[in-house]
C-alpha cells in the first residue's frame, strides 16, 4: 500500500484562459446558460511508496510541493493546491477511475453501467 497525494493545477487568476474560453462558449452554444467563466486545470494523482510514504505529513507535503515548482507546475501561469489523501487500497494492477478502481466498475453521466 502507498500513500495518495493529489495536486490539482489551475491557471493564475487574471491570467487568459483560452482552453476555459472555448468551454464556456461551447456550453452557452449549448443551451448551458449562466456560465460565466470556466477555468480549465489538471490534476495529478501520486501514488507514493516506500520512505516518502511513511514521512510524516509535513515532510511529504514539502516534498511534493518541491516536485511541483520543479518539474509539475509552471509557477508563472498556474497555481496548484497538494491534497494529502489516505493510503491506497486499491488491488495491485488496478486502474483508477475518479474515485473507483476498475474492477468497482464506473458509469456515464446518466448512471447506466460501462
Amino acid at each position: 500500500m502507498g500513500k495518495r497525494v493529489t495536486v490539482t493545477i489551475r491557471p493564475k487568476d487574471g491570467l487568459r484562459d483560452p482552453q476555459g474560453s472555448a468551454v464556456r462558449d461551447a456550453l452557452v452554444a449549448l443551451g448551458y446558460d449562466g456560465v460565466s467563466t470556466v477555468h480549465v486545470g489538471k490534476t495529478i494523482d501520486l501514488l507514493l511508496d516506500g520512505p516518502l510514504a511513511d514521512a510524516p505529513a509535513g515532510e511529504l507535503r514539502s516534498r511534493v510541493e518541491e516536485m511541483c515548482r520543479t518539474l509539475l507546475v509552471n509557477s508563472v501561469i498556474e497555481t496548484y493546491t497538494v491534497a494529502l489523501g489516505p493510503e491506497d487500497t486499491a488491488p495491485a494492477g488496478s486502474v483508477r477511475s475518479g474515485n473507483k478502481t476498475e474492477a468497482e466498475g464506473s458509469a456515464d453521466a446518466a448512471g447506466r453501467s460501462l
